[in-house]
């Protein structure tokens, strides 16, 4: 994951070691979120796919959150100026739609096999969206 950040990262001419400090931050807030999520998909199956889908949006929510604003000169107002314009606006819903959507596919499959299995129908999956 790593190595394909910093590939992409490198096409651009605008790459910055900042860009790459956020991604790696990113990286090092969802390792343990990830480890805990398999230990209570694996502990609590009774636990429901939703609020676990739900603290997964959270957690990817908060250090973006806090890397947009460090980004972003006053991103409350850049936020206010994408919801005007419709097209913006239908895009981060259908983006938010899906992302959410993802992940609780993805929590689906991953209480019902094994994380090997996944990391390869998710890298094949990933794969093809390339080709696409």
């Amino acid at each position: 994951m790593v190595v394909g950040a910093v590939l992409f990262s490198l096409q651009y001419a605008d790459f910055t070691a900042t860009g790459l400090l956020a991604a790696c931050m990113m990286i090092c807030a969802v390792i343990p979120y990830r480890i805990v999520q398999r230990f209570l998909l694996v502990s609590s199956p009774d636990l429901p796919v939703s609020l676990l889908t739900s603290i997964d949006g959270f957690v990817l929510f908060v250090p973006s959150l806090i890397i947009a604003d460090a980004d972003e000169p006053d991103l409350s107002k850049s936020v206010a100026t994408w919801l005007t314009v419709p097209s913006i606006a239908i895009m981060l819903l259908l983006s938010s739609v899906s992302l959410a959507g993802g992940h609780m596919a993805s929590l689906l499959f991953l209480r019902s096999a094994p994380a090997t299995s996944f990391q390869v129908v998710y890298n094949m999956s990933n794969f093809l969206l390339v080709l696409l």
